[in-house]
C-alpha cells in the first residue's frame, strides 16, 4: 500500500507535467468565415466560403460512417479570399464537414 507521501509526490509530478503537454499542442485559431454554404449539385456536395485568413491552405475533412474524419481535399489560400471544394463521394443522408 502506498503511503500518503508517495501519492502526494505522484500527484504533484502529474500536475507539474500537464502544462508541458498542453503547451506542446497547437492552439486553434479563431477564424471568421462569411457566406459559408453547402449545396448538393449533380450528386456532389459543394462547399463554398469566404475568409481573409492568411496562411498556406485549408484541409477539408468529413465524418465517415465510423465517425472518423477523412480528407475530402485541400484548398490553397488565395488572394481573392473565396474558396470552393467539391465532395464527389457524399454519403447518403447527412454529411458533416470541418475546415482546418
Amino acid at each position: 500500500m502506498k503511503s500518503f507521501n508517495t501519492i502526494t509526490r505522484t500527484l504533484i509530478t502529474l500536475v507539474l507535467f500537464i502544462p508541458f503537454a498542453v503547451a506542446a499542442q497547437e492552439v486553434p485559431q479563431m477564424v471568421q468565415m462569411e457566406n459559408l454554404e453547402l449545396a448538393s449539385v449533380d450528386g456532389k456536395m459543394v462547399l463554398t466560403w469566404e475568409t481573409d485568413l492568411k496562411g498556406e491552405h485549408f484541409l477539408i475533412e468529413k465524418l465517415d460512417e465510423n465517425w472518423d474524419y477523412v480528407t475530402v481535399g485541400q484548398v490553397d489560400i488565395n488572394n481573392n479570399n473565396a474558396y470552393t471544394i467539391e465532395d464527389n463521394n457524399p454519403v447518403e443522408g447527412e454529411n458533416y464537414y470541418r475546415i482546418t
